[in-house]
């Protein structure tokens, strides 16, 4: 077994073992929309979503501009990949926008997430 294996399969153990700190969340792709010029018609593809758990911290960030809540959210790389296809994440029924990407590597990313309230 290679080192990348060992630290994917820690990795699960770790989530797993988090049980109810961990959340579940469905990252749902962007939708891919298509025009074509001879026939005139629009192609829409149907955004397919992703399901895992996620760890959720509160960050205190404050805006003048916006009334907005922030979060850092903690995915597996394995599962998500990367974010940029992803369009929102939905978590305990709220549905959050991406922000930037803090850290990524082939194992974690750490991503804020915000919405408004």
């Amino acid at each position: 077994m290679g080192y990348k294996a060992l630290l994917d399969t820690n990795i699960n153990k770790a989530f797993n073992l988090l049980k109810n700190l961990a959340d579940d969340v469905t990252l749902v792709k962007k939708t891919a929309n298509s025009f074509s010029f001879s026939t005139g018609d629009v192609t829409v593809t149907e955004a397919s979503s992703v399901s895992t758990k996620a760890i959720i911290t509160e960050v205190n960030k404050k805006s003048d501009v916006h009334n907005i809540m922030t979060k850092l959210a903690l995915l597996k790389t394995q599962d998500v990949g990367d974010l940029n296809a992803y369009d929102k994440l939905t978590l305990g029924g709220n549905e959050w926008k991406f922000g930037p990407t803090i850290n990524s590597d082939n194992f974690i990313t750490t991503v804020e997430i915000f919405r408004e309230v």
